[in-house]
């Protein structure tokens, strides 16, 4: 029998028959299901008495306070010391109801041994027991915090690693599945910078260099205005100039890898409006360098370049 307290009683009953208080077990849990009380129907503390007809069965069992709020009261059959305590003098002369109750007696135990199984681990019906040896291994006695497996062959059981050592088991395979992430996050980074590293390539773009320019300069080696053509196909340039406090014009050029040549392809400003500035291209090999020369009369100045390079 199962109930559930709710702070406002005391009084259980019970349907089942016991012959003797010894026969009847309470139990209390807790609302985390642990277990807080477990005492025979002859306890005289936690019970305040128990009442029940040996012949007919049933019974009322009456707690020292109420039963707590979301507490779990069972009311257990538990002859767990059976025993045989009618006898028929010279084996004669018994009469019905005491057959009945000496029956009934047994029944309990029976019953009782029935609750437990059901509550037991066991092997299922399909299982020989010739195939599978349940017993515990002796070492059980000895085995502090430690598990039981089956063997290697899974024909019986043995004492398996303790539990400090599946928490550590635990604990690595965490670390190796936080250092597998660790190392695909890491695959994944860089991943992402070489792909960064190859828009970057791809596209090149510099930020604005400011070159000077000086009066009747001629034809000069813009440093860091090279360009591979191996790598790049070709360079297009936005450009600014400014001499003195009259000349100031903006556009655009290109340099171009034709035929393993570079070469220069002007802009309509460059070539059209008077700025004094000459722009060629020199190579090495398959390296072009951007020179720039000035003419003489408007002054000096400054000559700032952007640019864009375009792979292969």
């Amino acid at each position: 029998m199962t109930y559930t307290g709710a702070g406002n009683l005391a009084v259980y009953s019970f349907s089942f028959k016991i012959e003797a208080l010894a026969q009847l077990l309470i139990k209390e849990y807790n609302t985390l299901g642990v277990e807080t009380q477990s005492v025979r129907g002859t306890d005289v503390t936690y019970l305040s008495g128990v009442t029940f007809d040996a012949v007919e069965g049933s019974g009322v069992v009456t707690l020292a306070a109420n039963l707590t709020t979301g507490y779990t009261l069972k009311i257990l059959l538990a002859n767990d010391a059976p025993t045989q305590p009618t006898e028929w003098r010279e084996k004669f002369g018994f009469n019905l109801k005491g057959f009945e109750m000496a029956i009934d007696w047994v029944a309990g135990s029976v019953m009782r041994n029935a609750y437990l199984a059901q509550r037991s681990m066991r092997l299922s019906d399909y299982t020989l027991l010739s195939a599978f040896d349940p017993t515990l291994p002796i070492e059980v006695t000895d085995a502090v915090s430690q598990t039981i497996v089956t063997n290697a062959a899974g024909t019986a059981l043995k004492i398996g690693p303790t539990a400090s050592e599946i928490a550590a088991a635990q604990a690595y395979a965490v670390a190796a599945a936080a250092s597998a992430a660790a190392a695909l996050a890491s695959e994944v980074a860089a991943a992402a910078s070489a792909a960064a590293a190859a828009a970057s390539a791809a596209s090149s773009y510099s930020d604005w260099v400011e070159h000077a320019i000086t009066d009747a300069q001629a034809a000069t080696a813009l440093t860091g205005e090279t360009i591979d053509g191996t790598v790049y196909s070709a360079k297009f340039y936005e450009y600014e100039i400014i001499r003195g406090t009259t000349v100031f014009v903006n556009g655009t050029f290109a340099l171009q890898y034709i035929n393993s040549t570079w070469r220069v392809v002007t802009g309509a400003a460059l070539t059209t409006i008077a700025h004094g500035v000459t722009i060629t291209v020199t190579q090495a090999t398959t390296i072009g360098t951007v020179k720039a020369a000035l003419d003489t009369g408007a002054g000096s100045g400054t000559l700032k370049l952007s640019s864009r390079s375009i792979p292969v």
